[in-house]
């Protein structure tokens, strides 16, 4: 799928990522162990895998990629009523293990084999999929390698992969996609506070950018203060020097920059609560399964939930 350096999933998510207006899905790459096939979704024939068993490394993104071509009329790829038996993860299953997640990572570590991922880094930014894969069989052979991967880690380690284990993974992807009810008023009502209080501190500071740490000691050196070694509230440094310089002017113009940095923190947060906003009302989010030793959960998706 198209991605940029500010476009991907791992900034976004997969929900907002698959509902950006930037999404597209150039190729889909299938293997039954004997034969791979690499080609773009709308040619695909999805009728030869229906019923069968599918299996991802990552599928809840492989599964919201599917699901936006099959219902979202904006994509014309005729995947038609193919639906798996079951769809399975490779990467979950490699989590369990406490093996790397990454495929390439997973590959390395259970056989020694190295997955360039030169071609994915390679196809960044390029819009379109003839300048994506074009006549390239390094193209071609990496997202093959992927999909023939992803199916051996499956069928060589999918019976250490506890049942229990699979369901609590499968309850980790629903709630997820069927979200969190958000009070969203709320939370616009928040966003535009914040901005408030971030263009009042911002008046406040005698020079631009707010956050410009090089101007901020050029102020202070203009008023005669040392300025201090770090403006990070928490670092001792910072706490012996507010503690000799409370109640001066670089003082206040740290505790708004200070200020400015928190407010900008929690926008952000408020914006990705934005753009995980589904029709229905509700938040979509991720928690990583097998995210933390030994076993916890943790976030993902952009979005920390276990912060809140």
């Amino acid at each position: 799928t198209f991605y940029t350096s500010t476009y991907s999933v791992k900034e976004m998510g997969v929900y907002a990522y698959v509902h950006d207006p930037r999404f597209h899905a150039y190729a889909v790459s299938v293997s039954d162990g004997i034969h791979t096939c690499v080609c773009e979704p709308t040619v695909f024939p999805w009728a030869t895998i229906d019923g069968k068993e599918w299996v991802s490394h990552n599928r809840d993104f492989d599964q919201a990629v599917y699901f936006q071509l099959a219902y979202n009329p904006a994509f014309p790829a005729p995947t038609g009523e193919a639906r798996p038996s079951e769809w399975h993860c490779s990467a979950a299953l490699c989590a369990f293990l406490q093996l790397p997640r990454d495929l390439a990572g997973a590959a390395q570590a259970l056989y020694g084999i190295t997955i360039d991922k030169a071609e994915r880094q390679h196809a960044k930014g390029r819009e379109c999929a003839g300048d994506l894969f074009g006549p390239s069989a390094a193209a071609e052979a990496y997202v093959a390698k992927d999909a023939e991967t992803c199916l051996r880690i499956w069928q060589d380690l999918q019976a250490q992969w506890p049942a229990h284990e699979r369901r609590l993974f499968d309850l980790t992807s629903a709630m997820g996609a069927h979200g969190l009810a958000v009070d969203w008023p709320a939370v616009s009502a928040q966003a535009e506070e914040l901005n408030t209080t971030v263009v009042a501190l911002a008046k406040d500071l005698p020079w631009k950018p707010a956050l410009s740490v090089q101007k901020f000691e050029e102020a202070c050196s203009q008023i005669g203060t040392r300025p201090p070694p770090t403006t990070t509230a928490k670092d001792p440094l910072f706490q012996a020097w507010i503690k000799t310089n409370q109640g001066s002017q670089a003082a206040t113009w740290v505790r708004h920059m200070q200020r400015i940095r928190s407010a900008n923190r929690t926008a952000k947060v408020l914006e990705a609560m934005l753009a995980r906003r589904e029709p229905n009302g509700r938040m979509a989010y991720e928690l990583k399964y097998f995210g933390a030793s030994p076993g916890g959960w943790a976030g993902g998706g952009g979005l920390n939930l276990q912060n809140f």
